[in-house]
């Protein structure tokens, strides 16, 4: 894999690259009777906008600009209650919008998970 970064610009004191290019090669071995198939793929690709701190995206997320929307969203209080636990749990219930670029999977089951995470 190669990898060239262009157009540094400082966005809030870091450093970030707006351009570059990437090309890999890629080899499949024994997947035909010729022994080998390589393939090269390349990429050229520029970032129109940067911002830091998105209120209500977590640190692990990358969010395209396209799909970014105005407004913040409402946060209610929803109650849990867990199988091991008698007294109800309070965590926040976010709407959420999931866009071509997202993909959400919440799994009610496990309450254990979702006491962990918190």
């Amino acid at each position: 894999m190669e990898s060239r970064l262009e157009d540094y610009r400082a966005i809030d004191g870091v450093n970030i690259a707006h351009t570059g290019r990437t090309a890999v090669s890629l080899v499949r071995f024994g997947d035909c009777h010729d022994g080998n198939t390589r393939t090269r793929m390349e990429e050229a690709w520029n970032i129109e906008e940067v911002d830091f701190n998105i209120w209500g995206l977590s640190m692990d997320c990358f969010l395209p600009p396209s799909d970014l929307r105005e407004g913040k969203e409402c946060q209610d209080v929803a109650i849990v209650k867990a199988n091991a636990r008698p007294t109800p749990i309070r965590i926040p219930e976010v709407t959420l919008r999931v866009g071509p670029s997202q993909v959400a999977a919440v799994n009610m089951d496990d309450s254990d998970s979702l006491i962990a995470r918190s």
